[in-house]
């Protein structure tokens, strides 16, 4: 998910951009997030993004069902920590 409030450090090489786009008609609605890297070939984390986020995918839904608590799903996404990325609470 993007920050809630936007830096204002100018984008460099290397960087993500973190997006989110919504759409609505009716009452039916769709969301996209995602990161978009600035310069795709030359940016070294975003094979690794995508390999951890599959990760975290793979052991969250692995943990969660009914009466899963909060604690469980979060020890479960430790793997982003763990791969040198943030998770924002």
């Amino acid at each position: 998910m993007p920050r809630q409030f936007a830096s204002t450090r100018k984008l460099r090489p290397g960087d993500a951009i973190a997006t989110e786009i919504t759409a609505q008609f009716s009452i039916t609605r769709g969301r996209s997030c995602g990161p978009s890297p600035w310069r795709p070939n030359r940016h070294p984390s975003s094979g690794r993004l995508h390999e951890t986020a599959e990760a975290a995918f793979d052991t969250v839904t692995g943990v969660i069902r009914h009466g899963t608590r909060m604690q469980e799903i979060l020890d479960a996404a430790r793997v982003i920590e763990d791969a040198g990325f943030t998770v924002y609470r």
